[in-house]
């Protein structure tokens, strides 16, 4: 099981893009975004 996970990127709309379409199947979304930091979390969150 995985708790945290953090991530650096030069381009956080393109991460962004990339994430969600390929963590959408399990349920996983962008909860949080704070500008330059993004939170995401699955349904059980």
């Amino acid at each position: 099981m995985l708790d945290h996970v953090s991530l650096q990127c030069d381009d956080l709309g393109a991460a962004r893009e990339f994430y969600e379409t390929v963590l959408a199947p399990l349920g996983i979304t962008v909860n949080m975004d704070f500008g330059d930091v993004l939170g995401m979390s699955g349904t059980d969150g």
